[in-house]
């Protein structure tokens, strides 16, 4: 009996299809997630955020830093490495690991940056 042998090819493509199914899910189910003081559930909005946004967020800072690294030829010479990477890295990473837990991202700004 022949043993078959995945292609890496196909795996990267259905990677990217799961993660794109994975990012339109998550999308779609946060905005009613959404905690309001009045009427929403707390617990609800910061299992979604756990189990969906932070995750994403985590996936967003990690591309965002291969996008920043591919952009340094770009940015460099313009001397805006820094405001790139912020774009790409920073703002991700302060979704992901500064925003309060079950806060909707609208509801929530960024601290001063420490320069």
């Amino acid at each position: 009996m022949k043993t078959q042998v995945v292609k890496p090819q196909v795996v990267k493509r259905l990677t990217a299809a799961g993660l794109a199914l994975a990012f339109a899910c998550a999308s779609a189910s946060l905005p009613a997630a959404g905690y309001d003081p009045q009427t929403g559930d707390p617990g609800a909005a910061m299992a979604a955020d756990a189990l969906f946004a932070r995750p994403i967020g985590l996936i967003g800072a990690v591309l965002g830093a291969a996008l920043w690294v591919v952009s340094l030829p770009f940015t460099l010479p313009s001397r805006s490495a820094d405001e790139a990477g912020q774009a790409l890295v920073g703002a991700p990473l302060q979704y992901t690991f500064e925003r309060p837990l079950g806060v909707e991202p609208r509801q929530w700004s960024p601290p001063a940056s420490h320069d």
